[in-house]
């Protein structure tokens, strides 16, 4: 008999000590994934830092830029040069939100930065310059069809800062 209430202590014991593992684990994944949520959230605004240090840096790049975000303009406003880093430009932000919105889909980042992300990049898709590159990109194959539908169906209107800040 004293065998068995050992056994029963025993067994007690035991599952205690699944209980306590299976907590420790809970806590480790919570843990880690805010860890990944952190840092995915902290590779966009560092990325969008970089791209911004890039453009604030050089002139032409900047004029570029000044000419995708302008609503008026359109590709028969750039000189060859400037046409191929405008796609490329383009291209390389729409991949990243690309990246952003499966990131957004797989549960590591957040909804609240997905959806401001995912105004912005239908805004820009928008654009005239912006638009007549996102038709090549798409036939193309470049883009998922599911981010596609995602952002690119969008009519909304582009509210862009051009990073020229308008008089008092």
């Amino acid at each position: 008999m004293q065998w068995e209430a050992i056994g029963a202590i025993g067994e007690v014991i035991g599952a205690l000590a699944v209980i306590a593992t299976l907590a420790f684990l809970a806590i480790q994944i919570r843990t880690n994934t805010r860890a990944v949520r952190s840092t995915s959230e902290y590779d966009i605004d560092r990325r969008w830092s970089e791209l911004n240090f890039d453009i604030g840096r050089d002139p032409a790049y900047s004029a570029i830029w000044k000419k995708i975000l302008d609503e008026n303009a359109t590709v028969r406003d750039f000189d060859d040069v400037q046409l191929a880093q405008a796609h490329h430009l383009i291209r390389g932000i729409l991949q990243f939100y690309q990246g952003g919105f499966y990131a957004w889909k797989n549960g590591i980042l957040p909804q609240e930065r997905w959806l401001l992300d995912r105004d912005y990049v239908r805004g820009f898709v928008n654009l005239p310059v912006v638009r007549s590159f996102v038709d090549a990109e798409i036939s193309q194959g470049i883009f998922r069809v599911e981010f596609q539908q995602e952002v690119f169906t969008s009519h909304k209107k582009a509210r862009l800062n051009t990073g020229i800040p308008s008089a008092p």
